[in-house]
């Protein structure tokens, strides 16, 4: 019998013409299961019902049975027939290997008259490689298949080796600096004729270098140099992998010396999500930083916006208000544990009886818990523990957890621009914004702007939109606001 566990990657074909379509299967001893992706539909990680496997034939369900397969195994192909709300169509899906190595497939690509940035996401809390293309505002998930080829979801077949040629609009050059906690090595994408350079600062995910391309190329393209490096721990660089805001400032600091040292006079520093916290502490510690740049980042704590992002991702899985008032609650008690060492009498209390209430609360317990927090239990957006004797015990206080970034914000006078995303759910966007604003106006700074992109999430991205609950950095029908990227990167160059 044909064993289809693994994952599969395709089209579906309908009247309304192809869509792509992505399949998980699983097998436990003898039950298989599965889900399955139709990004087109907005649709991610729904359950596959009515499984059944023949030998080499497959059948099944899915979407309440508005979706219907019946395909047959041929090696490393699945193609069949298919019914979707009635019409008929036919499904062809590709096995994707398990763990291939592409590394040398990163950089920029002449493609024919394409230019493609083929790029790869590898972090420690994702189980698995994503490589990606980036083409104008869009990232396109690519899927290396077992025969060797490119699917990309889009449904292309992409061979950049054998009918392409390696980009030439800025040289890519692997580096290394000295960390206060060891080397940290990267590359360093360097245009033609510099006349300036910028460092990028990471997000708490991922950790490793290549996804900043994506962003370093705009600033390329418009003259910048910049650099983007493994997070200490992380990739090919070295030091403890967990880290702080505080101890990333010192990081990013090393690379701003790093490449004045290289002969780059004017350094700017773009940072994004975690980093954003970062990215002011080191600007106010360096007053010669030439601009910063705070994309998808936070104008209030740590701890104020991991209980935005835990109520939003509660919010959308259709948590009720009341439900979502005491899991907001539990959060701000349990980080002020965190961030002061301790907890009043009264407030433990308080904290025991919200989490009796979570507990009690039947549709909290079968929220999906996403693959981050799988990983790190204390990422997920139900509290996971049952009393306040369950914490964690703390040495001391958490300065960075309680750490307000308009503090620093009032004590910049280099050009700032501060961009979050309109339906952000992981910042709260109209609180960060008032505040940054009013800290840069508290200290004169009037070279600044202070904006929010309609209609965009986290990442800035339009496409697909938060309430498509579309896997973490899954880059299926990823797009950021139109022109952003090119933006952002001339008005960067506009500050050297």
């Amino acid at each position: 019998m044909a064993d289809p566990a693994g994952l599969w990657a395709g089209r579906l074909r309908g009247q309304g013409g192809d869509e792509p379509l992505l399949v998980r299967f699983v097998r436990e001893g003898d039950r298989l299961s599965g889900t399955l992706d139709l990004s087109a539909r907005l649709l991610f990680d729904v359950a596959i019902h009515r499984l059944r496997q023949s030998d080499h034939d497959l059948d099944w369900e899915a979407d309440a049975g508005r979706l219907s397969v019946h395909a047959h195994i041929a090696g490393d192909t699945i193609d069949g027939r298919a019914a979707v709300d009635g019409e008929e169509g036919d499904v062809l899906l590709h096995r994707v290997a398990a763990a291939p190595e592409l590394g040398r497939l990163v950089g920029e690509w002449q493609v024919g008259s394409r230019s493609l940035l083929i790029a790869r996401l590898r972090d420690r809390l994702l189980s698995q490689t994503v490589y990606f293309y980036a083409e104008d505002d869009a990232l396109v998930r690519l899927y290396p298949l077992e025969s060797g080829a490119l699917l990309s979801a889009r449904g292309e077949s992409i061979a950049p080796t054998s009918n392409g040629r390696r980009a030439r609009r800025y040289e890519s050059r692997d580096v290394s600096f000295r960390g206060p906690a060891g080397r940290l090595r990267g590359s360093l994408l360097v245009p033609p004729k510099p006349r300036g350079a910028v460092v990028l600062l990471h997000g708490t995910i991922p950790g490793e270098r290549d996804y900043y391309r994506v962003f370093g190329r705009h600033f390329a393209h418009h003259d910048i140099a910049a650099l983007i490096y493994d997070r200490r721990g992380s990739g090919s660089s070295e030091g403890p992998d967990e880290s702080t805001i505080f101890d990333r400032a010192d990081d990013a600091g090393a690379a701003i010396a790093y490449l004045r040292d290289q002969g780059f006079p004017a350094v700017g520093v773009w940072a994004f999500s975690n980093g954003g916290w970062s990215a002011p502490i080191v600007a106010r510690r360096d007053p010669d930083v030439a601009f910063l740049i705070a994309f998808g980042a936070a104008g209030v704590t740590i701890a104020e916006a991991e209980v935005h992002r835990r109520v939003c991702e509660l919010r959308l899985a259709g948590v009720s208000e009341r439900s979502l008032e005491a899991v907001a609650r539990c959060w701000q008690l349990i980080f002020r544990y965190v961030s002061r060492g301790a907890l009043a009498n009264d407030e433990r209390e308080e904290l025991d009886d919200a989490l009796a209430a979570v507990r009690a609360d039947a549709p909290l317990a079968s929220v999906p818990v996403p693959e981050f927090a799988r990983a790190n239990p204390a990422l997920a957006a139900v509290p996971p523990w049952t009393s306040s004797s369950e914490l964690p015990p703390v040495t001391g206080p958490d300065r960075e957890l309680a750490h307000d970034p308009c503090t620093d914000y009032r004590r910049l006078t280099m050009p700032v621009l501060f961009t979050i995303g309109e339906l952000d759910q992981n910042i709260p966007p109209q609180t960060s914004v008032r505040r940054v604003a009013e800290a840069l106006e508290a200290s004169g700074n009037h070279r600044s702007r202070v904006e929010i992109v309609p209609g965009a999430g986290h990442e800035l991205n339009v496409e697909p939109p938060p309430a498509a609950r579309a896997p973490l950095f899954s880059f299926q029908r990823f797009r950021f606001a139109p022109g952003l990227l090119d933006r952002v990167a001339g008005w960067a160059a506009q500050q050297l």
